[in-house]
């Protein structure tokens, strides 16, 4: 869940985490938002079957190391809002009208338009839903490679 008093500056999906992770392209502007976020005292929302996600493909390639993976994650400005039945529902609508979106992506795209924040992800369909900070291979035309700045106590 958010941590009381901090803002929220960004949502994360699985796709960005992943690239953090792995160290793809993508990854080093995933590594300078969460390090912002850190220095301005803001964090990075991510739902929990998107870390689901992420602990899913750390496990199909050494099972043992997920403890180490919950560490790392929690040494990081990175906070996780619960699946309810309301982000639920609220992400089932957005999968009927987008039906090529993944589910654990419409949780996120969700998550995103109800706390103003904007997306980092390397799924370009859901870049194009929401606000978004695109970290995928191919940049989409009108994201900046830059994170935008934020300072204690400014709006998202």
């Amino acid at each position: 869940m958010p941590e009381p008093g901090k803002e929220t500056a960004f949502v994360m999906d699985s796709s960005a985490l992943l690239a953090f992770l792995e160290g793809e392209s993508g990854g080093a502007l995933v590594q300078r938002v969460l390090k912002q976020c850190e220095e301005c005292g803001t964090q990075v929302e991510i739902t929990g079957d998107g870390l689901l996600e992420v602990y899913a493909a750390s496990a199909t390639r050494a099972a043992s190391s997920l403890e180490e993976l919950a560490s790392l994650i929690d040494q990081l400005p990175v906070s996780v809002e619960p699946l309810t039945q309301d982000l639920a529902m609220l992400a089932a609508r957005v999968l009927a009208e987008c039906p090529d979106l993944r589910a654990q992506a419409s949780s996120a795209v969700v998550l995103s338009r109800q706390r103003g924040a904007t997306l980092l992800t390397a799924d370009p369909l859901q870049a194009s839903l929401v606000s978004s900070l695109y970290v995928g291979p191919k940049l989409h035309e009108g994201n900046s490679e830059e994170p935008p700045e934020f300072q204690r106590g400014s709006q998202a």
